[in-house]
């Protein structure tokens, strides 16, 4: 099986010296009641933990993209793929395409996007849910489809609600959750930003869990096909022409350092090392009802469902937000935490390493607030640390924070899509796993340590203002760190605006 995932990403990457074929020459229809080898490892597994979940994190970029492909690589039955942004670049092309041919096996595949934040387009996505065994849905659509703009300002109370999901579900016997979108700047592959994200790659128990959040999300009304925005049905040789773009996509990258380190790593992967390094422990899935949507949801938000294990904290609680805006209310409860003993650290994005400005300036009117209360707070810096080992090929891109986890207690595990920030906790819809186990809590604990030593500012408050320091306490900032005046200047007039409850 490895071999046979390994000559599969050769023949669709790195050799494409020519037009590929319009169907995979090493494609077999899936044969009933006959698991493969990865189905059979997770089941084995699985039965010596019953009624437990097994969770491995992937933290590297290039290590979430290939279990992402050898999980659609090794569909037997079924695909569900649930996303905020999937992008038309190199890894979203080549994820499409993976998933394409497990549909050519006979791989029922279900792809759920929301309308705003993909960008393969109508006629790829149409062309794409042709094929007989693929069906695509756009979640919160805008009706508009020629005139977008319209639609947009028509529509755009509702629209403004998102749904920020993200997760890849296998023959309800694995799943990948957490913080990556589609995109090259979340697998390591783009050479201006590299994200520091975080997902879980799970079996057992939170499986089905994740399956059935799909579900409820699958059949709501706000998912609709893409095909009923259309009068014209599609020419039949569409499909055929989407094949040929993909592929000629990826022609494009011929020769690609990125790929080639993928497939090196590839040849390197067992199917049974990446089993057998799952923790294993309680888990339980967390996510919004879709009516949140509609600012009608019938349970409690996700953020509600996570209050009582966060007001249970007892001796430490590590936050990481891209996008941190805890609001008057946030303070407030962050420093009830501090004050009865509980260590509380943050770490989110500086100003330099930001891809949202507007976020941050409504993080940075709380920050003296936070560490008046006691809170620690750390802000990622952009520069690659000269400690870490970069890939070559990539050079020194600009380092960004995109991981949305805690740790509390040394105990409890949160990994999701959730930031600490307005939209994700009242307007877009987000999912998560809480997890019960020490275990993992250390390892993610020791990459934040890393992170905080190596790769960030630590702030304090003087009777001055604030002052940003490496950890070693070798330099320290006045002013927010590898930023000029002007950008400074435009954080201060966003803060003018009444937009928190957006950001």
């Amino acid at each position: 099986m490895r071999q046979r995932l390994a000559r599969t990403l050769r023949f669709a990457l790195l050799k494409a010296t020519g037009r590929l074929p319009q169907r995979p020459q090493d494609v077999h229809g899936v044969e009933e009641g006959v698991p493969g080898l990865f189905a059979r490892l997770l089941a084995e597994r699985v039965g010596a933990h019953p009624g437990q979940s097994g969770l491995t994190p992937l933290e590297d970029g290039e290590e979430a993209l290939l279990a992402r492909l050898v999980l659609i690589h090794n569909a037997e039955s079924t695909l569900d793929l649930q996303y905020y942004i999937w992008r038309n670049d190199l890894t979203g092309t080549l994820l499409l395409l993976f998933c394409l041919q497990a549909a050519d096996r006979g791989v029922k595949v279900r792809l759920l996007l929301d309308d705003l934040g993909s960008q393969p387009g109508d006629a790829l996505l149409r062309a794409l849910d042709s094929h007989p065994n693929i069906e695509i849905r756009l979640y919160n659509p805008v009706a508009w489809r020629r005139w977008r703009w319209v639609g947009l300002l028509l529509g755009a109370l509702r629209l403004n609600r998102r749904m920020h999901n993200k997760s890849l579900t296998v023959d309800r016997t694995a799943t990948i959750i957490g913080g990556r979108n589609i995109g090259d700047e979340y697998f390591g592959a783009n050479a201006q930003v590299d994200f520091h994200d975080l997902d879980v790659l799970g079996a057992g128990e939170v499986v089905g869990d994740v399956a059935d959040a799909f579900e409820l999300y699958w059949e709501h009304r706000l998912s609709l096909p893409v095909e009923v925005f259309y009068r014209r049905p599609l020419p039949e040789s569409a499909l055929a022409a989407a094949r040929v773009q993909l592929q000629q996509r990826l022609e494009a990258q011929h020769g690609s350092g990125y790929l080639q380190a993928l497939g090196e790593r590839l040849a390197d992967a067992s199917q049974r090392q990446q089993v057998a390094g799952l923790y294993w422990g309680k888990a339980d899935v967390l996510f919004d009802h879709p009516d949140k949507t509609l600012a009608a949801a019938p349970t409690l938000t996700l953020t509600e469902q996570l209050q009582p294990l966060m007001d249970d904290s007892r001796h430490q609680l590590d936050i990481v937000s891209p996008y941190f805006v805890p609001g008057l209310k946030g303070v407030l409860w962050l420093r009830k935490q501090a004050q009865r003993g509980v260590g509380v650290r943050i770490l989110t994005n500086s100003l330099a390493a930001t891809d949202v400005t507007a976020v941050h300036a409504g993080y940075a009117r709380y920050r003296r607030l936070l560490l008046s209360a006691g809170v620690q707070l750390y802000e990622l810096r952009p520069d690659p640390s000269q400690h870490i080992v970069r890939r070559k090929w990539l050079g020194r891109s600009r380092s960004s924070l995109h991981a949305k986890t805690f740790v509390l207690d040394q105990r409890y595990v949160f990994i999701g899509s959730l930031n600490f920030d307005p939209r994700s906790m009242a307007i877009n819809t987000e999912i998560g796993v809480i997890f019960d186990s020490p275990a993992l809590a250390a390892r993610l604990g020791e990459r934040f340590e890393r992170l905080l030593k190596q790769e960030s500012y630590a702030l304090e408050v003087r009777r001055t203002g604030l002052r940003w320091r490496d950890v070693s306490g070798v330099r320290n900032w006045k002013h927010e760190p590898h930023t000029g005046p002007l950008q400074r200047l435009w954080v201060g007039l966003l803060q003018l605006l009444p937009i928190e409850s957006q950001l």
